[in-house]
């Protein structure tokens, strides 16, 4: 048997190691394709551009790529008007006010790992405003120590689990207001094992390429 047919050294007349070079090249393009989708990339929804007043369920509040997120069952109205606002939003922000007095929820596909959020309400024993998410199924309350009294504050949370909804809400009759709410979408599995696969294969063609020069 001839021996120089079992060696992969790279061979001038017919340009060298083709096949692993594809196999990186494939790869990276992939890994490249999908980097949007596997980054942990966050989404502001700042609630500019949309049209003034009442919503309804299911309208479109931000959509970027294969996320969305969208006006829940709980819904509310757009407004502009600062001053209604105490400690003031700049723009359009979203208020609890003209659907549920006193709550408002999003839903978002794919679920969400961790948000950040400013939000304006009147509380009184800090236990009235509460943030909710929807984790496996249930409702859970993730929010942090809030400020007594009437105010404006920025909430930055990371969740236990993929939340498929974020309910605002206020225990008596005052209403919620949020804006420059920024999530950060779970990467889909799909999305994720192209990943690895692209991973697999660049380090498999640099295991073939390192073998083949030790040969």
């Amino acid at each position: 048997m001839n021996t120089e047919q079992l060696s992969c050294a790279p061979n001038p007349k017919d340009g060298g190691l083709k096949f692993p070079r594809l196999l990186s090249t494939i790869a990276v393009l992939s890994i490249i394709a999908i980097q949007p989708a596997t980054t942990s990339a966050s989404i502001i929804i700042d609630f500019e551009g949309l049209d003034l007043g009442l919503l309804s369920r299911g309208d479109v509040l931000k959509s970027v790529g294969a996320f969305e997120a969208t006006v829940g069952n709980q819904i509310g109205t757009i407004k502009d008007d600062p001053v209604s606002i105490d400690g003031g939003f700049s723009g359009n922000y979203l208020s609890s006010e003209g659907g549920q007095a006193r709550r408002v929820n999003i839903d978002f596909s794919p679920s969400i790992s961790s948000f950040t959020v400013d939000a304006n309400y009147q509380d009184n024993g800090s236990s009235d405003f509460r943030i909710l998410a929807k984790i496996d199924g249930n409702f859970i309350d993730v929010l942090p120590e809030i400020n007594d009294g009437p105010n404006t504050q920025n909430f930055s949370v990371t969740l236990s689990g993929p939340a498929s909804i974020l309910g605002f809400r206020d225990n008596d009759l005052s209403p919620v207001q949020i804006d420059n709410l920024r999530v950060v979408p779970v990467p889909e599995p799909a999305s994720l094992l192209m990943f690895c696969t692209g991973s697999c294969v660049i380090a498999f063609g640099g295991g073939f390429r390192s073998r083949c020069r030790r040969k």
